[in-house]
């Protein structure tokens, strides 16, 4: 009898957290979103108030909404995603590297204001390790219809004859709850369904950046 051995690699893994207390700031947020202002600077990785093939009926601010610190609600919600996004980091990290003086930041950040009928096709964020969507209102989306729901995908591009769903895998569907934060690689596949409803679906989404302390102390020494 020849034996065959299975290695399991490479799990993807998508995290989802909680804001404890959320309703109790969600309507001054939403406000905030609705009037704040963002820098705005040229076009980049496809970011920003542009017409754009793949988004429909949706309404984007540029990559720089992290950058404005002049409302307290607003900056728990920041601070929440990005110590969220660094403990996830660091500890899918902990067995093989030491991650106690890593540091995180927000390489961009933007929101979300989808309106009826909007959606945002299958795209990655391939050039950040970490990325996050941060559910402020979920607006008419609904989790048994799928409607206006965040898709996640395998990273191949078509299911092929012989493998079967437990090597391809198929795709991963969100709950949409308000203040939940979602926290993926940014090389993971994934998609905003078409979302149908009068009110606004507001989401907050960033990439990051993750660098560590240390090394930046000794290049600084040297």
């Amino acid at each position: 009898m020849i034996n065959i051995k299975q290695n399991m690699l490479w799990p993807t893994m998508v995290f989802e957290i909680e804001m404890p207390d959320y309703n109790k700031i969600k309507k001054d947020l939403v406000e905030y979103i609705k009037v704040c202002k963002v820098e705005e600077i040229p076009l980049k990785n496809g970011i920003g108030p542009h017409e754009q093939r793949h988004k429909k009926f949706l309404q984007e601010s540029y990559p720089t909404l992290f950058a404005n610190n002049d409302n307290e609600v607003f900056n728990k919600v920041k601070e929440f995603c990005m110590q969220m996004t660094l403990e996830v980091a660091q500890g899918v990290n902990k067995d093989h590297t030491d991650t106690s003086d890593w540091i995180i930041r927000p390489s961009d950040s933007w929101y979300h204001i989808t309106k009826d009928k909007g959606y945002h096709d299958i795209h990655t964020h391939a050039f950040s390790p970490w990325c996050g969507i941060f559910y402020v209102d979920k607006g008419d989306s609904d989790n048994e219809t799928q409607n206006g729901i965040n898709r996640f995908y395998n990273n191949m591009e078509f299911p092929i004859l012989g493998l079967g769903n437990d090597y391809y895998g198929d795709y991963f569907d969100v709950d949409i709850e308000d203040g939940k934060l979602i926290v993926f690689p940014g090389n993971l596949g994934h998609s905003a369904l078409p979302y149908y409803g009068d009110k606004d679906r507001i989401v907050i989404s960033f990439n990051t950046e993750i660098t560590d302390k240390k090394m930046l102390d000794n290049n600084e020494s040297k």
